[in-house]
């Protein structure tokens, strides 16, 4: 499926778009508040190109509050299962995100966004070999620029990253581009780059990095739904993502699909 990241980058690129179109809402038609809610059934989730569930189903849903101003904010959920495949003595089976920033149009063709965004895996995780518990949960600071239909995106880690420990100042870097195929139908296309720092057991990190790409058509209604099927890769190695559990690798190239309800 499409992941977070990807939702809110497509749609950061729709937003200039519909500006584009001359269909961005006046000030005086733009509400003060706006609560929404959005829940998707997807093939698998994939993040950042590498599978989140073992290529299984996800249940995906969030809540989300936007301001006038541009400030918005909102939590996201999803079943996971990579946690305990790269470590059976964790009892972790969900994705809890939470995230704020302010988001604002800058003349007609032009947005930036702002934002923090906290990655949480609660659980139990079993104590490492020398002493303590290495989770799962991240933070990151993000912005974004996006010009017409094309989306340039950076996320930079606080801390720790997705259980690599001693990983702070880890980045993702990602281009989108949201191609209209007509009054429903999207091309979406995007590459991005994971890009690990620091050193933990002696060893760096950097082994960790790798790049994704994906390409997907994604249909709309005006009813609030859409569905949508793409394929997805990366040039993660092998050895550091394939999980002893499963001994299947997460990052290889993947078809996928997905329904979404926006509420």
């Amino acid at each position: 499926m499409i992941d977070r990241t990807g939702i809110q980058a497509l749609a950061f690129a729709g937003l200039c778009a519909g500006g584009l179109r001359g269909q961005a809402p006046t000030a005086a038609e733009t509400p003060t508040h706006t609560l929404s809610a959005n829940v998707m059934l997807a093939s698998q989730y994939l993040f950042r190109g590498l599978s989140q569930t073992d290529r299984r189903p996800a249940l995906q849903g969030g809540f989300d509050y936007a301001h006038a101003t541009g400030f918005y904010a909102g939590v996201w959920g999803s079943n996971i299962s990579w946690i305990g495949d790269f470590n059976p003595g964790a009892t972790v089976g969900l994705e809890m995100d939470a995230y704020l920033g302010v988001r604002r149009q800058a003349g007609e063709h032009w947005t930036w966004d702002l934002g923090f965004i906290h990655y949480a895996y609660p659980g139990t995780y079993p104590a490492a070999p020398s002493g303590g518990t290495v989770r799962a949960d991240t933070d990151e600071l993000y912005g974004a620029l996006a010009w017409r239909v094309v989306t340039v995106k950076y996320s930079h880690a606080l801390g720790d990253v997705f259980g690599v420990p001693h990983a702070k100042h880890t980045s993702y870097l990602e281009a989108s581009i949201a191609v209209p195929l007509g009054e429903r139908l999207t091309l979406n296309l995007h590459g991005g780059r994971q890009a690990y720092q620091g050193h933990a057991n002696g060893a760096s990190n950097r082994s960790y990095s790798y790049s994704d790409w994906k390409a997907e058509l994604a249909w709309a209604s005006a009813l609030g739904w859409s569905a949508g099927a793409g394929y997805s890769g990366t040039d993660a190695l092998e050895a550091f993502y394939t999980p002893t559990a499963t001994g299947r690798f997460i990052g290889e190239g993947q078809f996928y699909g997905f329904v979404k309800r926006n509420l």
